[in-house]
C-alpha cells in the first residue's frame, strides 16, 4: 500500500485494520467458506479485494460490500464494518479499481492488468484511467491493491515487472510505502498462506 501520510485510522478507541486481498475469482462454497473464515480471524475494519467475479462471495454479516466488476468481468470491491460509514464511492468502467473516502482519508482499492504480454495495458491504466479516481483527492490517500507490478528490485525474490507509469504516480502524489520492513531481513509486501483454486 501507498499512502501520503495519514494520521492514525481510528474507529472509536481502537485503530482500524485494513488489508488487501486478491481472491483470485473464487466460487467454490468450500473457498468462500475459508476466504470468510480468514476474514473474520483476523477482525479487518475494511478489505480491498481484487478479482472479484460475483456478489455472493462477499456476502459476509457484519459488513457492507462495495463492487465494480465492470467490463472485466474480474473486478475490485471494498468491505468494510457496517458501522463505518465510506462516503465518495468511485468507479471505474473496467473494474479494475474502486476509491471511497473515510474520516477524510481517500481509500483506493486497485486491481492492475497483469503478464507480461499486457505491460502497455498496465501503463496505460496507470497513466489514463486510474489518475480519474483522484480528481477528489483528499488531504490523506491510501492506495492499495494487486498493482502486478513492483517499484524496487528489492520488492521481490523472483522475476519483476517495473512500472514507469506507477513511479510517477507515487512520485507525483508524494506517496510512500506503507510496508515497514527490518533492512536485515528484507520481506516482500506479497504474501501467500494457501491457494484459491476453483
Amino acid at each position: 500500500m501507498y499512502s501520503l501520510p495519514p494520521p492514525p485510522l481510528t474507529h472509536g478507541m481502537d485503530v482500524v485494520k485494513i488489508a488487501t486481498i486478491n481472491i483470485n475469482g473464487i466460487t467454490a462454497q468450500t473457498r468462500v467458506g475459508m476466504l470468510i473464515n480468514f476474514i473474520r480471524r483476523h477482525d479487518f475494519d475494511i478489505l480491498f479485494v481484487q478479482e472479484v467475479t460475483s456478489l455472493e462471495v462477499l456476502n459476509i454479516k457484519g459488513y457492507v460490500i462495495h463492487l465494480n466488476i465492470g467490463t472485466s468481468m474480474r473486478g475490485t470491491a471494498i468491505l468494510a464494518r457496517t458501522e463505518l460509514h465510506l462516503t465518495n464511492i468511485t468507479t471505474l468502467p473496467s473494474g479494475c479499481a474502486i476509491a471511497a473516502e473515510y474520516s477524510g482519508i481517500r481509500l483506493i482499492n486497485v486491481y492492475a492488468p497483469s503478464g507480461i504480454a499486457r505491460r502497455t495495458e498496465r501503463e496505460r491504466f496507470f497513466n489514463s484511467e486510474l489518475p480519474d479516481l483522484f480528481h477528489t483527492v483528499s488531504q490523506h490517500t491510501l492506495i492499495g491493491g494487486d498493482f502486478n507490478c513492483i517499484l524496487h528490485p528489492a520488492d521481490t525474490t523472483g522475476h519483476f515487472q517495473t512500472s514507469r507509469a506507477l513511479t510517477e504516480i507515487v512520485r507525483g502524489l508524494a506517496l510512500t510505502d506503507t510496508w515497514n520492513q527490518d533492512p536485515l531481513r528484507p520481506t516482500c509486501t506479497h504474501h501467500s498462506h494457501w491457494s484459491y483454486q476453483n
